[in-house]
């Protein structure tokens, strides 16, 4: 049985609880840290990484269906993640994520790719920096492993 990794949503000035509400439903114990300023989500993911073992990020806004997180944990890939709406499509940024305890403890200085990083851009940071040692460790094999069906996402129309 896979252990259980650490859930951690990123608090934004103004964001609605939507996953803190929905991961309390369920019973998934998590964590909430700060993520405010143009780098904060890229410090947050530079804090999170740097404990040293394997983690779920779900954003605040994102509202994961009942044991999509289970899913996740008992996954063995390194990298996995759920679509979620945005704008008309799915998107494939950080909103409900896990990276695994192998990936996080073998490449402790990989947050310096997304340092600086601005919160537009964090997830094709993260995305790309995590792809890269994925391809170079295992060139034919897709790096991130796409998890179903997406999980929703509830964010408020601008």
């Amino acid at each position: 049985m896979a252990s259980q990794l650490m859930v951690y949503v990123p608090l934004f000035d103004g964001a609605q609880g939507v996953a803190e509400r929905v991961l309390s439903a369920e019973g998934v114990p998590y964590e909430t840290l700060r993520a405010d300023g143009n780098l904060g989500y890229g410090l947050f993911m530079t804090e999170v990484w740097a404990r040293g073992e394997g983690f779920v990020v779900v954003e605040h806004d994102v509202a994961p269906w009942c044991g999509a997180i289970a899913q996740l944990e008992a996954c063995p890939s390194d990298w996995c993640l759920f679509h979620y709406p945005d704008g008309g499509t799915l998107s494939r940024g950080l909103g409900c994520t896990k990276f695994s305890d192998r990936l996080v403890r073998e490449y402790p200085d990989l947050p310096d790719a997304w340092e600086g990083v601005e919160w537009p851009a964090i997830d094709g940071a993260v995305g790309s920096a995590v792809a890269t040692v994925l391809r170079a460790e295992s060139p034919d094999r897709h790096p991130v492993c796409y998890h179903t069906p997406p999980v929703a996402h509830a964010r408020r129309a601008d």
